[in-house]
C-alpha cells in the first residue's frame, strides 16, 4: 500500500472537532469526504477544507443505513477507493439519567454508536475486498468515568470502545486496523455550549493536569499515524490525547 494519503471519510465533519479533523487531513494531502446533517455548517466546512486541499461533502444521517450507503458510494465515485474512516459524529445530550427523555437517550445511542456501526459496515466491506483499511473511532473519557449528566453519551462511547476491540480482532486478517482516539477538552463551539460560561471553561481547564485546553496540533499527529500504512500492527488500542485528564483524580460534583 502506498504511503501517500488516500481517501478518508469523516462523519460529523461539519463543525467542531470533526471540522478540525477534516481540514487537518485535507491539509496533509488526504482526499476528504465529509457527511453531516447540518447543511449550512457542512457547506462552510467543505469550503474551509477545500482551501487546504481536496474535500467534498454530503448530507447524510448516519443512523439510517440507506443514507450511509448512498454517502459512501457517492464518495467513492467522486474521490476514489476509501482507505480510511474517522467516525466522529455525536449527539452530546446532557441530563440526569432518571430525568432523561427516552427520545434523547435513543438519539444519543443511535448517532454515537449505531451510526458508527453502520458506517463501519458500509466502508469495512469495501476495505475487506481490497484487504486494506484504517478505521479510527472517536470516543470520550466519559465512557470510563461516572460523570454526572453524561450517562447517555458515555454509554454510547463505552459501546464504541467495545466495538473497536471486537472489530480489531475480526478484521485483523483483512489488513484493516481499528483503533479508538479520545481527546480531552478542546475549545470548540460544542465544548463552549456544554461549559455554558467562561467559569465553566476555566473549571474544565483546571481538571487537565497539563494545565491547558487541547488544540488541533495535540491530536493530529497521532490520528494521522493511525490512518497510515505504518499502523498495521497497531489495532484494537485506545489512545487518550487529553493532557492527562482521564488519568487524573477527577471529581465532578453533581451541583457543578
Amino acid at each position: 500500500m502506498s504511503s501517500e494519503p488516500g481517501v478518508v471519510l469523516v462523519t460529523g465533519g461539519a463543525s467542531g472537532l470533526g471540522r478540525e479533523i477534516a481540514v487537518g487531513l485535507a491539509r496533509a494531502g488526504w482526499r476528504v469526504g465529509i457527511c453531516d446533517i447540518l447543511d449550512d455548517d457542512l457547506e462552510q466546512a467543505v469550503a474551509e477544507a477545500t482551501k487546504a486541499g481536496t474535500c467534498s461533502g454530503w448530507h447524510a444521517d448516519i443512523t439510517v443505513a440507506a443514507e450511509v450507503e448512498r454517502f459512501v458510494e457517492a464518495a467513492e465515485q467522486e474521490l476514489g477507493p476509501i482507505t480510511a474512516l474517522v467516525n466522529n459524529a455525536l449527539y452530546p445530550v446532557e441530563g440526569f439519567l432518571l430525568d432523561l427523555a427516552e427520545a434523547d437517550w435513543r438519539r444519543a445511542i443511535d448517532v454515537s454508536l449505531t451510526g458508527y456501526f453502520l458506517c463501519i459496515q458500509s466502508v469495512g466491506r469495501r476495505m475487506r475486498e481490497r484487504q486494506y483499511g484504517r478505521i479510527v473511532n472517536m470516543s470520550s473519557g466519559s465512557a470510563e468515568r461516572g460523570i454526572p449528566r453524561t450517562g447517555a453519551y458515555g454509554s454510547a462511547k463505552g459501546g464504541v470502545n467495545s466495538l473497536t476491540r471486537v472489530l480489531a480482532v475480526e478484521l485483523a486478517s483483512s489488513g484493516i486496523s481499528v483503533n479508538t482516539l479520545t481527546t480531552g477538552p478542546i475549545l470548540t463551539e460544542g465544548f463552549k455550549n456544554l461549559a455554558k460560561s467562561e467559569a465553566g471553561i476555566e473549571a474544565r481547564r483546571r481538571r487537565v493536569p497539563v494545565g491547558r485546553l487541547g488544540e488541533t496540533a495535540d491530536y493530529m499527529p497521532l490520528l494521522q499515524f493511525l490512518l497510515s500504512p505504518e499502523a498495521e500492527w497497531t489495532t484494537g488500542a485506545l489512545f487518550h490525547v487529553d493532557g492527562g485528564a482521564n488519568n487524573a483524580a477527577l471529581v465532578q460534583v453533581v451541583e457543578e
